[in-house]
C-alpha cells in the first residue's frame, strides 16, 4: 500500500499576518495620506484643477472610472501611476476649494 504524503493546512486568520499598510480600524483612505508620494508636478496639478473645474462636485468618481477605464488624459493618468486610489479618495481640496 502506497503511503500518500500530507496534504498542507490551509492558512486560517490567525495565521496569516496582516498586510503592512493596514492596519485594524483604520480607514485605508486615512492610511492613504499617510504615505509619502512624489509631489505632483506643476503641470499635473494643473490638468488636476482643471478637471475638478470641468466636472464639478463627482470629479473625483469620474476621474476614478477613467483611470479604471484606461481613458484619462496622459497627465493624469500619470498620477494613477505613482499616487493610486487610495490617493484620490483621500484627496481633500485646499480652502480655496481647488483640489491638491
Amino acid at each position: 500500500m502506497q503511503h500518500l504524503p500530507e496534504r498542507p493546512s490551509l492558512p486560517t486568520r490567525s495565521t496569516i499576518s496582516p498586510m503592512p499598510f493596514h492596519l485594524a480600524g483604520e480607514r485605508p483612505a486615512r492610511r492613504a495620506m499617510e504615505m509619502d508620494y512624489p509631489p505632483l508636478m506643476q503641470a499635473q496639478a494643473a490638468a488636476l484643477r482643471d478637471y475638478a473645474r470641468t466636472y464639478g462636485p463627482r470629479w473625483k468618481p469620474m476621474l476614478r472610472a477613467e483611470w479604471l477605464n484606461d481613458t484619462a488624459e496622459p497627465l493624469l493618468h500619470s498620477l494613477r501611476n505613482s499616487h493610486g486610489l487610495l490617493w484620490l479618495a483621500a484627496l481633500r481640496p485646499p480652502a480655496d476649494g481647488e483640489p491638491g
